[in-house]
C-alpha cells in the first residue's frame, strides 16, 4: 500500500486491529499507550502525525501489519523533465 497521507496509516491499524479481533484497551496495553491514544490515532490522521514515531510503529505491529521502506529514485533532472515533456508533445503532433 503507498501512504500519502497520515490518514491511510490511521485506517490500516484500525482495519488490522479489528481483523486480529483485538480490543482497543489491548492493543494499547501491548503498544504501551492509553486506549485514548489509540483510538485518536486510529480515528484521526493529524492525531496520528502528533504521536512518536516509535508509537505508530508499534501500533503498525499490534495491528499485524509490517512497514517497508523502498528507495525512491532519483528525481528527475531539469533537462529529463523537459525532454520528456518535447517527446510527449511530439507524439500528440503526429497522432492529429
Amino acid at each position: 500500500m503507498r501512504v500519502k497521507c497520515n490518514q491511510v496509516v490511521s485506517d490500516a491499524i484500525r482495519a488490522g486491529r479489528k481483523k486480529q479481533k483485538v480490543t482497543q484497551a489491548r492493543s494499547a496495553a501491548a503498544i504501551g499507550i492509553s486506549r485514548t491514544k489509540l483510538a485518536l490515532m486510529e480515528v484521526d490522521g493529524t492525531a496520528l502525525g502528533a504521536a512518536s514515531f516509535f508509537s505508530v510503529l508499534k501500533a503498525i505491529q499490534a495491528a499485524g501489519l509490517e512497514l517497508h521502506l523502498i528507495e525512491k529514485p532519483a528525481p528527475k533532472t531539469l533537462d529529463e523533465i523537459q525532454f520528456a515533456q518535447k517527446l510527449a508533445n511530439q507524439q500528440k503532433l503526429e497522432t492529429v
